[in-house]
C-alpha cells in the first residue's frame, strides 16, 4: 500500500464481534459475515486471496498488487453504487 502512499499500520482491525450491533454496510471476502447479515446490509465481494500464492517474491509481489487493484476497482464501484441510493 505504500507504493500508492497509504499507511495503514495504524488501521483498526477488530473483530465481527467487535462490531456496533447495526451498520449500514459489512463488505467481506469471506463467508464468516454471513450469520451477521441481520445486523446490516453484507456485501461479498470476490478476489483472489494472493496469501494463497506460491512462487518467488516478485510473483507473489504481483499476486498482492493484483489483488490491491482489484480491491480499489470494488469499493470505487460500491462508492458510486451506494451513492446513487442516497
Amino acid at each position: 500500500m505504500a507504493e500508492l502512499a497509504l499507511d495503514l499500520d495504524h488501521a483498526p482491525h477488530a473483530p465481527i464481534s467487535a462490531l456496533p450491533e447495526r451498520w449500514d454496510y459489512l463488505v467481506t471476502f469471506r463467508d464468516v459475515a454471513m450469520p451477521h447479515a441481520r445486523r446490516g446490509h453484507v456485501v461479498r465481494w470476490e478476489c483472489a486471496d494472493p496469501a494463497l500464492y506460491a512462487g518467488t517474491r516478485a510473483h507473489l509481489v504481483e499476486a498482492y498488487r493484483a489483488a490491491r487493484d482489484d480491491v480499489r476497482l470494488l469499493v470505487a464501484d460500491f462508492l458510486v453504487a451506494i451513492e446513487g441510493r442516497a
